[in-house]
């Protein structure tokens, strides 16, 4: 039963792996719709995988480890090869530079975290998450075939890259994801979110994850400017 314990979760972390190294293979042969979904369902598997360690107690350093090389691979290297894939004709081959950008701030953010485990709270990341980085820049990719039928907007996807590099490895705080829980209000606002989001692709599945990625992104912006302006006025007072 202890041996099951660690595959379960082992087994989500591994999908969610392959999934990143099937995201490249696709960005590579030029199927960036495909490619950008893949990255999308990594994101799933590696929520799964956390809450189902906590859930039946198997969290280990081990997993830990085996976590966040999973994540290199799906939320560094694929989305900035499908990156690379879909702007080097427009760009040139410099066009790599930026997408090792995006994989460098994301490998920081997960080193980081790494050392900080045992000081973070459980209720919040410091700096934007790697998984959420890739899957809202994977989700452009989605929206902009959904509404266009091809891609668009060259340097919208530029600014998110280095927008979202920069949010990795900065301090502003983000939500960590929902307990599955009513007793706190926050937690049932997160709920709610999850719930909305989940509808929302499920009817628009091309169109509704790039809004919903944003607005978990801009949370934590917002909320970084408002934590601002309130050390700003305690010093001033």
């Amino acid at each position: 039963m202890k041996y099951m314990k660690d595959i379960i979760p082992g087994a989500f972390t591994l999908g969610n792996m392959f999934c990143g190294f099937l995201s490249v293979l696709f960005s590579v042969e030029g199927n960036l719709v495909t490619a950008a979904w893949l990255v999308v369902l990594a994101g799933f598997l590696d929520g799964l995988d956390g809450k189902l360690a906590q859930a039946l107690g198997s969290t280990s350093q081990f997993g830990i480890e085996l976590d966040s090389f999973a994540d290199v691979i799906s939320f560094g290297l694929a989305p900035g090869v499908l990156f690379y894939s879909s702007e080097h004709i427009i760009l040139g081959k410099w066009v790599w530079v930026l997408g090792f950008i995006f994989i460098a701030a994301g490998a920081f953010r997960l080193v980081r975290f790494n050392l900080r485990t045992e000081f973070e709270t459980k209720d919040f990341f410091n700096g934007l998450p790697i998984t959420a980085a890739a899957m809202t820049l994977a989700s452009y990719f989605l929206f902009s075939h959904g509404v266009w039928g091809e891609m668009r907007y060259v340097g919208i996807v530029i600014l998110i890259l280095l927008f979202f590099s920069a949010l990795m490895v900065s301090n502003i705080k983000y939500d960590n994801l929902p307990n599955f829980s009513f007793d706190n209000q926050w937690n049932r606002i997160k709920l709610l979110y999850v719930f909305v989001g989940i509808v929302a692709i499920l009817i628009k599945p091309k169109i509704a994850p790039f809004p919903l990625g944003m607005m978990y992104v801009l949370s934590g912006v917002i909320r970084g400017i408002n934590d601002l302006f309130s050390t700003n006025r305690i010093r001033t007072n």
